[in-house]
C-alpha cells in the first residue's frame, strides 16, 4: 500500500509540473514598460520619430479646414519624419512607455514648441495650396 501511494504522488507531481511548463511556454507576453523604452530609443536612433496617441480621438474642424488633420500629419512625415498616429483605446504599458520615451526624444531634438511651430507652418502651407487647386 505505501508503495503505491508513493507511486501515485509521483505520478501527480510529474503531471503538475508538466502542467506548469506547458503553461508558461503558452504564455503571451504583452511586453514591459522597459521595452517600451528601448524600442523608441532603437527607433530614434534610426530616425523613425512616432507620435502615438491613445484613447478617443475627437478632431474640431474649422470650416474651409475639413482636410487640414490629415494635411498637418503629412506635412510632418514629409518634413521632419514624424509620423502621427492614434492607435485607438487599448493601452498597454509597452504601447505607453514608447509613446512617452517617443515624445521626450523628439522635444529634445526639435524643442518644446514643435507642435505649436509646424501646426502655424503647416496651417500656411495649407491655405496656400488650397488656393492653387
Amino acid at each position: 500500500m505505501k508503495n503505491l501511494l508513493i507511486i501515485i504522488f509521483t505520478l501527480i507531481s510529474f503531471l503538475s509540473y508538466a502542467q506548469e511548463s506547458s503553461i508558461q511556454n503558452d504564455s503571451i507576453s504583452l511586453g514591459t514598460c522597459r521595452e517600451g523604452i528601448e524600442n523608441a530609443e532603437s527607433d530614434f536612433k534610426k530616425n523613425i520619430y512616432n507620435l502615438y496617441s491613445y484613447g478617443l480621438s475627437v478632431e474640431i474642424i474649422k470650416k474651409g479646414e475639413e482636410d487640414f488633420n490629415e494635411f498637418y500629419r503629412d506635412y510632418m512625415f514629409k518634413n521632419y519624419s514624424i509620423n502621427i498616429e492614434n492607435r485607438g483605446c487599448v493601452i498597454l504599458p509597452k504601447s505607453k512607455c514608447y509613446a512617452e520615451t517617443a515624445k521626450k526624444l523628439i522635444f529634445q531634438k526639435f524643442g518644446e514648441d514643435i507642435f505649436e511651430r509646424t501646426r502655424k507652418e503647416a496651417k500656411k502651407a495649407f491655405l496656400k495650396n488650397k488656393h492653387y487647386r
